[in-house]
């Protein structure tokens, strides 16, 4: 009978074309977020929303009652939502989640990358039968929305929406992909998504400024290892109770009673937190032993020992770096493609896989595991990150060696390295995959002076031993390393790496490192984190990438470089009158007296309305918002402030902050400054346009 008269009704309605259903009830609340969402039931229209308004009203908040019944098509059971609402962003609802189970579940908060969501609504099937549908809040100002009204949509009846048709679905807790359904298990033959429409949080990007410091694994019988981890990262977040969880088996359909889960403990220093993460996947167990590691020149630590502990599958470790990789750690998550569930959502931030060592590999956790066994793959969410006041470094000598083993020889140039300060190398030999030769291992020592370091790099070879220790090129003199490439391979050939210095470069060797190309394994693999700016090194005769083992058999092994923009050391001072500098003693009275014409004090040149009127005359460095002579953090922390409506910009100073060259201040210009602190771009846009 139900069903009938379900059918009957929406007929009606398809016939009526209605096309939105409005907010009947409540004035439109003028620049307000939902502060608070609750249901009301009953046997008829008026009955549910009697019950329901007399719960908004012991709230004392201004409410809306939405004019819907969510269980659309039962003319018995009837429940209606209403919101509460605040002009108050701290109170606002910032994320809807909603979880479904066979019975009324015990949950009272979900915690979803990072972020706690509490129940609101026990059931949004409560009277038509079907899934217990528990709807989930949170008020993090991390999600980086507020939330303004909350709708619905009817698949099967496009006339039915309530809200707009654009607003976005409420997701189905823990898939996070997957848009809920309302009307989960019942008879009434309708898919009803919730949805909502929200503001963008300005401020919330300064809010959700946590990283990860530390990650934890946990194996063990199933529940035991959850409960295990828990009590670990409770233990180490202490009151604070920073840490997260990947609420997830990482074992889930492997032959095994061992269960495998990740934890994190969270800081609000990215100093301390961690900047990068990689996978290494063997078919025994031999990297267990191994608790550092160095693939791309970083040293990495062992933070996962073996996802596939229990398993007979491959041992697959995760190893997570401190050093600086222009990156900081925020979140992770997991996602099982077998069962189409995540514990993260892709749209809520700059989300990665996790990949094997030197690839673009993606890594099934559960390799080998069992014929039952589900893929499941790691997941990071990683924000652009450079130290402040950690000046740049460069190559300042390169040392080649060949030893009859890589152990060998490594061991001995890494040892003669430590001996000259600073330093770094290549994990890899450089000789790989041939039948013959010695193996070849190449490092550099580090330098912040610009004088003493490598402007470039070149390859030259021959098939006889005629090579020079110098050779002229594009007016610079290239000197030879004193190491053949295809040492005791016969009839090898010889090749050699030369480098040139140069006081007029406009950039200098900043790192280098490996790619090869296994015939084996028929994929390649770079030892060293690639961006925009990493070139190969070209050779004498003019080849823009030359294979190490040319003629020789064994893998592709290649030659990479990165190469760091020198900048020019302008100083944010007035040069028009020298005899204003801070070390004429004499005229530091006057100086005083004259403030307006020092640029040098950014206290007065920001509050002086002077330097409104008198901007082509001073010197001002692109990006530098805050006029300290530095280009930071604290640059983006100001415009940030700016767009939010919290600070202001002197016209200089927004001169410095257009590094875009559109002429407004915009997201765009934060973005582009965030890039070049992080070295992916070594001038500004607007300085291009003027090149």
């Amino acid at each position: 009978m139900k069903k009938a008269l379900a059918i009957v009704l929406a007929l009606l309605m398809a016939f009526t074309a209605i096309q939105v259903i409005a907010f009947a009830e409540g004035e439109e609340p003028a620049k307000k977020y939902i502060k608070g969402i609750f249901a009301g039931t009953g046997s008829t229209e008026a009955k549910a929303k009697a019950d329901l308004t007399e719960e908004l009203d012991k709230t004392g908040d201004e409410y809306k009652i939405i004019d819907f019944n969510v269980n659309y098509g039962d003319t018995d059971d009837l429940l209606y939502l209403g919101c509460t609402y605040t002009a108050n962003e701290d109170e606002a609802v910032t994320g809807i989640m909603i979880e479904t189970t066979r019975f009324l579940g015990s949950k009272t908060i979900l915690k979803v990358n990072g972020i706690e969501y509490t129940k609101q609504i026990n059931d949004l099937n409560k009277g038509a039968g079907g899934n217990v549908v528990a709807l989930f809040t949170t008020t993090s100002r991390t999600t980086g929305k507020l939330i303004t009204d909350i709708g619905f949509k009817v698949l099967e009846d496009s006339d039915v929406i309530v809200g707009a048709a654009d607003w976005e679905t409420v997701k189905l807790y823990p898939e996070l992909t997957t848009a809920a359904n309302v009307n989960e298990g019942t008879d009434l033959g309708y898919t009803i998504n919730m949805t909502y429409n929200a503001v963008e949080d300005q401020t919330a990007t300064e809010l959700s400024s946590t990283y990860i410091k530390e990650i934890y694994m946990s194996t063990g019988a199933p529940a035991a290892a959850r409960s295990s981890l828990i009590e670990t990262l409770q233990n180490k977040a202490g009151s604070d109770k920073n840490y997260g969880l990947v609420d997830y088996n990482l074992n889930s359909g492997a032959s095994s009673d061992t269960e495998v889960y990740l934890g994190y403990i969270l800081t609000k220093d990215p100093k301390e937190a961690i900047k990068g993460l990689v996978m290494n996947v063997t078919d025994n167990d031999s990297q267990n032993d191994r608790f550092t590691y160095d693939p791309d020149g970083r040293k990495y630590e062992l933070v996962g020992e073996n996802f596939n502990t229990g398993t007979k599958g491959k041992t697959i470790n995760l190893y997570a770096t401190y050093e600086e990789t222009g990156k900081v750690l925020n979140l992770l998550g997991a996602e099982d493609t077998s069962m189409h569930i995540a514990t993260f959502s892709k749209s809520f931030g700059d989300w990665s896989e996790i990949c094997e060592t030197g690839t673009d590999d993606k890594v099934d956790v559960n390799d080998g595991a069992g014929a039952l066994s589900h893929f499941i793959y790691m997941w990071q969410r990683l924000s652009d990150y450079t130290a402040e006041n950690v000046a740049p470094k460069y190559v300042k000598e390169i040392y080649v060696r060949a030893g009859d083993s890589f152990t060998a020889a490594y061991n001995a140039l890494e040892e003669e390295l430590k001996k000259l300060g600073e330093y770094d190398m290549i994990t890899f030999n450089l000789n790989e995959g041939t039948k013959e030769g010695k193996a070849v291992v190449l490092g550099w020592t580090l330098t912040e002076k610009k004088d003493e370091a490598i402007a470039d790099v070149m390859l030259h070879h021959s098939s006889k031993d005629v090579l020079p220790d110098t050779f002229e090129k594009d007016g610079l003199t290239y000197t030879k390393y004193d190491v053949n490439f295809n040492e005791g391979i016969e009839d090898g050939g010889f090749l050699y790496l030369y480098s040139t210095r140069s006081k007029d470069a406009k950039s200098l060797v900043s790192d280098m490192g490996v790619e090869m190309y296994s015939h084996f394994w028929s994929k390649s693999v770079k030892y060293f984190v690639q961006t925009d700016e990493w070139n190969t090194i070209r050779t004498y005769a003019g080849d823009s990438k030359y294979d190490l083992n040319e003629d020789v058999g064994g893998d592709y092994i290649y030659l990479w470089y990165l190469k760091a923009s020198v900048k020019e050391d302008n100083t944010d001072t007035n040069t028009s009158d020298s005899d204003n500098k801070t070390s004429d003693t004499d005229n530091k009275n006057s100086d005083k007296d004259n403030s307006d014409k020092d640029n040098s004090d950014k206290d007065n040149s920001d509050k002086d309305n002077s330097d409104k009127d008198n901007t082509d005359s001073e010197k001002y460095v692109y990006g530098d918002v805050n006029r300290d002579t530095k280009v930071n953090m604290e640059d983006v922390t100001k415009i940030q402030k700016v767009l939010a409506k919290l600070d202001s910009l002197t016209k200089l100073a927004e001169k410095c902050a257009d590094v875009t060259g559109d002429n407004k201040v915009t997201m765009e210009d934060v973005t582009t400054i965030q890039r070049y602190i992080a070295k992916l771009i070594n001038v500004f846009p607007v300085e291009a346009k003027k090149k």
